[in-house]
């Protein structure tokens, strides 16, 4: 399994508002079962998401403090997945604790976003990805959704210009009467490319919400996150998407609205009132910061 999946680089875990301190979340990334969880004085961390007595998932325990503790016999781990208590042993019990362990995976939280290295080392050489110019602002709004697709065909909706003016078109969006051709210039970024900033289509009348004469500029990186920010005079705004393999055949892809309008006050996005609407039907799970 571990062939069909890149190693050695930063996944989209979880966001931040759905790890409440105490709390445990099970995500499968790259076919690998991980407990996210948060201490009590809110350390997140991640664990393989097994216990080593018996296999239950931690993520059916429950965080004690900063400790989280397997469900069946009260095992508790460490953040560093270090054995710290075994509840059934005696005085007279002559067990290492230090032999017991469950593997762990190096975590960061930047920007309202919690993103997991699989692969050797730490990850610290690497950089995560990043919304540009938005310092330790988070996302205003997060929407996920799973589709029953490979990484690779999910990945191609992000970089795949010639499916636009059809799948994305509307009445108020790139209409099919004012196609036009376009030409964009391109350069390569360590994990990928980015599209040079450019102005926006005139026939894309929703970047007039924005006002003024916004300017567009995409990134794309492995394993799959597309950043696109837009900028017109003091208004900004960008949305990363990112996708993230659970299974060979199954990919989570979650994106994040930051706007910023102004002097920083936040404008809900007709991005945002369309999810609030689609996630009232259950089919997406939605996280709002506001």
């Amino acid at each position: 399994m571990d062939e069909i999946f890149l190693k050695n680089i930063w996944y989209f875990g979880l966001p931040s508002g759905a790890l409440k301190s105490g709390q445990v979340v099970h995500r499968q990334i790259s076919g690998k079962p991980l407990v996210f969880g948060r201490t009590q004085s809110g350390q997140p961390f991640a664990l393989q998401d097994n216990c080593p007595h018996r296999g239950i998932p931690l993520s059916d325990g429950r965080i004690l403090g900063e400790e989280i503790e397997c469900c069946y016999h009260g095992w508790r781990f460490s953040i560093d997945g270090a054995c710290a208590e075994i509840p059934a042993l005696v005085q007279s019990d002559r067990v290492d604790l230090s032999k017991i362990q469950v593997p762990p995976y190096s975590i960061k939280e930047q920007q309202g976003i919690i993103w997991v290295w699989l692969g050797d080392g730490d990850g610290s050489e690497t950089p995560i990805p990043e919304v540009p110019n938005v310092g330790q602002m988070q996302p205003k709004i997060v929407h996920e959704l799973e589709f029953p697709v490979n990484i690779d065909h999910a990945v191609v909706g992000l970089i795949d210009p010639a499916h636009t003016p059809h799948i994305h078109e509307s009445w108020f969006w790139r209409r099919p009467d004012h196609r036009q051709d376009k030409e964009k210039s391109f350069k390569p970024s360590e994990l990928g490319f980015e599209m040079s900033a450019h102005r926006a289509s005139n026939n894309s009348s929703i970047y007039k919400l924005i006002g003024g004469e916004p300017e567009v500029q995409i990134s794309f990186a492995l394993p799959g996150v597309r950043i696109e920010s837009i900028r017109a005079g003091r208004n900004f705004y960008c949305g990363m998407t990112a996708c993230t393999p659970i299974s060979e055949n199954t990919t989570n892809t979650s994106h994040f609205d930051v706007v910023v309008n102004g002097v920083g006050r936040y404008s809900q996005t007709g991005s945002e009132r369309l999810c609030q609407g689609v996630s009232k039907a259950g089919s997406i799970r939605l996280y709002s910061a506001i």
